[in-house]
C-alpha cells in the first residue's frame, strides 16, 4: 500500500489533500527529500488534518500530516543549523518537537525538550501505522 492510500485508509474524511507540487518545483524537491516523500508531494503538497465540530458540518485543519514542501524546507533548514542534524523534517508532533526522515528510510523523533534523537519507525509507513494508532505498537 502507498502513503497516500494509507493515509486515506487512516484518516478517512480527516484529512484534506492540497494541491499537487508543480512540476517547476520538482527538481527543487528531489534535492531536498527522498524518493517516497517526492512522490508523495506529487500528488498533494502537503497533507492537513481536519477535525468536525460538534453538532456542525463544518471542519476545521488542526495540523498537518505531512508539511508542504515550503514547510519540510524551512523546517529542515531551521533542524540542520539548530541541531547540525541529517535528514528531512516533514511534520511536527503537535508538541513542539518533530519527525526526521532520514536516508535509510527510518523516522526519528526530536522532542523540543530532549537532547537527542530517538528512533520512532523503520519506515514511513510504520510511522503513520504508529502514529495514527499509538496503542498497537
Amino acid at each position: 500500500m502507498d502513503i497516500i492510500e494509507m493515509i486515506r485508509e487512516l484518516y478517512g474524511d480527516s484529512c484534506v489533500f492540497c494541491p499537487p507540487l508543480v512540476e517547476s518545483r520538482y527538481n527543487e524537491a528531489n534535492e531536498l527529500v527522498f524518493e517516497e516523500l517526492f512522490e508523495v508531494l506529487k500528488i498533494s503538497n502537503g497533507i492537513k488534518e481536519t477535525m468536525k465540530f460538534p453538532n456542525q458540518e463544518e471542519r476545521i485543519v488542526i495540523g498537518w500530516i505531512i508539511y508542504p514542501l515550503d514547510d519540510i524546507k524551512s523546517q529542515t533548514e531551521h533542524y540542520i543549523n539548530e541541531y547540525s542534524g541529517e535528514g528531512v523534517v516533514f511534520v511536527g508532533n503537535g508538541a513542539g518537537g518533530f519527525f526526521i526522515l532520514k536516508s535509510d528510510g527510518k523516522v526519528y523523533i526530536r522532542e523540543y525538550f530532549d537532547e537527542d534523537e530517538e528512533l520512532y519507525s523503520d519506515s514511513l509507513a510504520e510511522y503513520f501505522r504508529k502514529w495514527h494508532c499509538p496503542k498497537s505498537e
